[in-house]
């Protein structure tokens, strides 16, 4: 009576006997390590990428119950200048989160156009700002610490008078908006009170700089403007 042969196995079958005699292991057992089982070789590396954002789901997650919160109550209520103050201040939450997290807003109105982090999608004639300056921000852009994640969407200045660009300002200084810091360039007859009135802010220090980079090598060391209210 023939024998039943047993089932072979994944080893089994890597496993290649040579014409030299000798039993090694085949590459197929590499192959199969690389492409069938790619966690298994590397548990650690696979872990740390499905976990990654934990911390951040985490922080995120007093968000998300204030906002059912200001939900629920503006049902109860029906009251819609409390539900906008409500959905104002979880907004505010939200962007803290992320700022602790890393995340910076890229310098919006009132910069000279920096084809590295600003995209812009249209240009108005104006003689009041210099050349090339930034009038409008209809985008916020976005970069973690200093990795762009997405451009500013831009309106573009065109003053048909003077078109010196960045040459015709006369230094740049940090501002401090409701939505954080922003680098603002002050023009020859101008001053930085006026230009920091006109982007909606306040400026922090006493502080001129020749150009928009060494204004913007500052303004990347600087901690987040906004107040820890998470726990709040």
């Amino acid at each position: 009576m023939n024998k039943i042969q047993p089932r072979a196995t994944k080893h089994d079958c890597d496993l290649r006997v040579h014409d030299d005699g000798d039993l090694r292991a085949g590459h197929s057992s590499d192959s199969a390590c690389g492409s069938v089982d790619h966690h298994h070789c590397h548990p650690e590396a696979a872990h740390q990428k499905t976990y990654s954002g934990i911390d951040l789901m985490r922080d995120l997650l007093p968000v998300l119950d204030n906002l059912e919160r200001t939900i629920l109550a503006a049902e109860h209520s029906g009251d819609f200048d409390e539900f906008l103050e409500g959905v104002s201040l979880v907004r505010d939450q939200f962007f803290n989160t992320l700022t602790d997290h890393g995340l910076q807003e890229v310098p919006g109105a009132w910069c000279p156009y920096n084809a590295s982090h600003h995209e812009t999608v249209g240009e108005k004639e104006c003689n009041g700002h210099p050349d090339g300056s930034v009038m409008e921000v209809l985008e916020l852009g976005y970069r973690m610490h200093d990795r762009l994640i997405r451009p500013s969407k831009v309106i573009v200045s065109r003053n048909l008078s003077n078109n010196s660009g960045e040459r015709s300002m006369s230094y740049y200084v940090i501002i401090e908006t409701d939505r954080g810091y922003t680098i603002a360039g002050v023009a020859e007859g101008s001053t930085a009170e006026s230009v920091a009135m006109d982007a909606g802010g306040v400026l922090i220090d006493d502080a001129r700089y020749h150009s928009y980079q060494e204004a913007q090598d500052v303004l990347m060391a600087l901690p987040s403007p906004f107040p820890e209210k998470a726990n709040e």
